[in-house]
This record gives structure tokens, sequence and C-alpha cells, in this order.
């Protein structure tokens, strides 16, 4: 009895440390070549555990579609040139990014090419794949 108590503290405890890792979410990638999305910023959140910029994309015919551009964390964002003012709404940016298989019209960034030419990291999961 003593040994079956001593085996359920322990996996009970590991049970309890993995959580915060089983937690956290993975963002599914549907392939490995990367897709431009050209959009207006309607709003940038920079915030933990993801950061993210709702963009307007309009199509040939002008319809609007608004994507969710998944960034990353704030601290990665921070170190890599980022500020919470650097998008604001009705800028026009392109992001590269991988696209998400669970819903429609996410993506996870991997650069966003800002209005002033310059292309930071996203900082999220799709950034460094396919990279070589």
């Amino acid at each position: 009895m003593r040994a079956s108590s001593r085996m359920l503290t322990a996996c009970s405890v590991l049970l309890l440390a993995a959580s915060p890792v089983l937690a956290h979410h993975f963002f599914p990638r549907d392939s490995d070549t990367p897709v431009s999305i050209v959009g207006t910023v309607v709003k940038f959140e920079m915030v933990n555990p993801h950061s993210r910029v709702l963009l307007d994309v309009r199509d040939g015919k002008g319809v609007a579609t608004i994507w969710e551009i998944e960034l990353g964390s704030v601290p990665a964002l921070i170190s890599r040139g980022w500020s919470r003012n650097l998008l604001r709404p009705g800028d026009v940016i392109t992001v590269e990014a991988i696209i998400g298989k669970s819903r429609a019209n996410v993506a996870s960034a991997r650069d966003v090419v800002l209005p002033d030419g310059r292309t930071l990291f996203g900082g999220s999961h799709a950034g460094d794949y396919g990279r070589r």
C-alpha cells in the first residue's frame, strides 16, 4: 500500500511539473513555402504569450478579408527592434508567413516588411522554419 501511495505521489508531481509545457500551444503549419500577405494594419497588439497584427487584406476585386497574423512574445519582438507603436492602423505592410491549418485567415509571421521598407523578424514559431 505504501509503495503505491509513493508511486501515485510521484506521478502527480510529474504531471503538475509538465502541465505548463502542455498548456502552451504550437502553431500548425500547412506547408514549407512562405506566403506573402500584403494588407493594411487594423490593429497591433504587443502582448504575451504571442503578439498579433490584424490585417485588412483586399483581393483583386477589392473584397476585404481580415487576417490574424501571429507574432512572437513581447521580449522576442523587443530584442529584434519592435516597439508598441511600430505599427499603426492604416500602415500597409507585407508579411512573409506560414498559413495555419486549423482556422482560416490565420498565419504565423516569419518576416514583416514595414512601411519604411525595413524587414523585421516576426519572432513566431514559423520564423526559422525552412531557413538554411
